[in-house]
């Protein structure tokens, strides 16, 4: 695949693309014959990641079985993190073991509560792209290269005092050097 690439550009199979579709901006690039593979392989061009969090979006969801003690200890770490004591929780597994499925469950039961729904995602393609998922978040939160940057500055400030984290302090690490 490596020879029907343009330099600097990142060419996938369909095979890859699908599992990934929703998560990167992709161009058809037609079928390829490639050394070694005997029938031609659909390719696509990654353009962008789309900034768009979860794969596919609307389901129609299975009922989630045998989950119960998961759930519950969401709930808790919910709870626990309403009270303002910080939570973070891990959640890693093979792929096919309902991860995003019992993250999709957990929201849902958060349907009727106000609160800010932040998710960040990461990919095996852009693991050399140090902390793409903070970065596309912070660029699709502030408005990128559309808002001007007094006002993407303001914002960051706001969020960060919302949080009770100290702008001045934090500003530099987060969005650069403050003016």
């Amino acid at each position: 695949m490596q020879a029907q690439a343009e330099p600097g550009a990142v060419l996938v199979t369909a095979r890859v693309q699908r599992p990934v579709a929703g998560l990167f901006v992709a161009e058809k690039r037609g079928s390829h014959t490639l050394k070694g593979v005997p029938e031609p392989v659909a390719l696509f061009r990654v353009v962008r990641a789309s900034g768009g969090g979860r794969r596919s979006g609307q389901r129609n969801l299975t009922p989630l079985v045998g989950r119960d003690d998961e759930t519950a200890m969401l709930m808790r770490r919910w709870d626990r993190a309403r009270q303002g004591d910080g939570q973070l929780v891990l959640i890693v597994g093979e792929p096919g073991l309902g991860k995003s499925r019992l993250i999709e469950e957990f929201h849902a039961r958060l349907s009727e509560v106000p609160h800010t729904w932040v998710e960040w995602s990461c990919s095996q393609l852009l693991q050399n792209t140090p902390l793409h998922p903070i970065a596309e978040w912070g660029r699709q939160r502030f408005g990128g290269a559309d808002v001007p940057a007094e006002r993407r500055l303001a914002e960051l400030e706001s969020s960060l005092a919302q949080v009770k984290l100290d702008p001045p302090e934090n500003v530099p690490l987060l969005g650069g050097s403050r003016k």
